[in-house]
């Protein structure tokens, strides 16, 4: 008899979100090679899993301190969106320091997989005793884990910048193609069940 490794309920969840990936990428919102290679490193176990908790030491001082280009350009990404070094975003002096970060799935944060709204994000973490990575984290956290944003968009919510149009921004880790990219997106827009959010826990 064949031993099954994972629940009737595990089982489930699983095929529906392999029928999830399949629907997105016959409307186009997940392209069909970059799909097909992450699921080939899947069976071949050769794909890097989206971290969990982790502990890294952050330098607060390069983003405070010194142009945000430059701390971009140590994280080593293939591709920035151009307006991000031009974007006033709110950071904290923080002295530096190893914190405990994790990264959250719209089901860990809501019980479910759906679309989630920052500000909902936001209120469900403080309740959780975590905070949203700011720029330094997040980028501390894309240098260390290069393999993370490839799978999922990571969003950082702890710092905003404003935009031309009196909006608000806020940085994300995600890809273009296989390529690792920093990228702005819009603090107000809704949160597909793709995104992953990166916290701090709170000291």
């Amino acid at each position: 008899m064949t031993r099954m490794s994972v629940t009737d309920d595990q089982y489930g969840r699983l095929w529906k979100r392999l029928e999830e990936v399949a629907r997105r990428v016959r409307e186009g919102t997940l392209g069909f090679p970059e799909t097909m290679t992450v699921l080939q490193e899947v069976v071949e176990g050769t794909v890097q899993q989206t971290v969990g908790v982790v502990r890294l030491l952050v330098d607060y001082a390069s983003v405070y301190n010194k142009p945000l280009s430059q701390a971009i350009k140590k994280c080593g990404f293939d591709w920035v969106e151009a307006n991000i070094a031009d974007t006033d975003f709110q950071v904290s002096n923080r002295a530096n320091s190893t914190v405990e970060m994790r990264v959250f799935s719209t089901e860990d944060l809501v019980g479910k997989t759906r679309s989630v709204t920052s500000h909902e994000v936001l209120r469900i973490l403080e309740g959780m005793g975590y905070r949203p990575a700011e720029i330094a984290e997040l980028l501390a956290f894309g240098a260390e884990y290069q393999d993370a944003q490839r799978l999922h968009f990571i969003i950082g919510l702890g710092s905003t910048g404003g935009d031309w149009n009196g909006g608000r921004r806020v940085l994300c880790l995600g890809r273009r193609d296989k390529t690792r990219a920093l990228l702005l997106a819009e603090f107000e827009d809704e949160w597909s069940s793709d995104c992953r959010f990166l916290a701090v826990r709170k000291s």
